[in-house]
């Protein structure tokens, strides 16, 4: 990367050359997004997820002269197990949460049929689709750095949602390029 020593003092401003934030390429909805294999929504998860199938984890990457375009199915490529934040058969929040009226899930209880993403053991990724664009090369001078690491757009990436617990975990590629992206953008 060239490296400037003027500065402006604004972010995104061009410096003789020196690529800035401006550089986000092409907008997320006019890049065309790689394609999964066919069946990678189709995972469920359970003992038969292994090494073999990659744990039920599905991407494809490809990238062009600024960004990384990854299409995912959020299934991590590696085990998780069922989970139950106080254990099988209690709710999802403790006493204190029901009391200050700040738990959602009050009529919940874990290990029960709670609809997609939980079974009898508790709750389960569920794959889901999602598009990321990832900037190749950051610049960690921007004036308006440090930022939110959750959204993109500082960085001049682009993601289809917003990680959630509901929706399980991203794969391990596409968390370390956004947070590599974060670090150094």
């Amino acid at each position: 990367a060239v490296v400037s020593t003027q500065s402006t003092g604004q972010a995104g401003t061009q410096t003789e050359g020196c690529p800035t934030g401006d550089d986000d390429g092409p907008p997320a909805e006019e890049v065309t997004y790689p394609d999964m294999p066919e069946g990678c929504l189709d995972y469920t998860w359970g003992a038969h997820m292994n090494q073999t199938n990659n744990f039920g984890n599905c991407m494809n990457m490809t990238m062009d002269s600024t960004h990384r375009y990854i299409t995912s199915n959020n299934v991590p490529d590696f085990w998780v197990n069922s989970y139950c934040p106080i254990g099988l058969g209690y709710g999802y929040c403790i006493q204190a949460e029901i009391d200050a009226g700040t738990c959602y899930f009050t009529d919940l209880l874990c290990g029960e049929d709670n609809g997609e993403g939980s079974n009898d053991y508790g709750d389960v990724w569920v794959p889901q689709e999602d598009s990321y664009k990832i900037r190749l090369e950051g610049d960690p001078t921007q004036q308006d750095r440090p930022g939110d690491m959750y959204d993109a757009s500082l960085v001049g990436a682009a993601k289809s949602t917003y990680y959630s617990s509901a929706s399980g975990h991203a794969a391990s590629v596409v968390t370390i390029l956004a947070l590599v992206s974060y670090i150094f953008a």
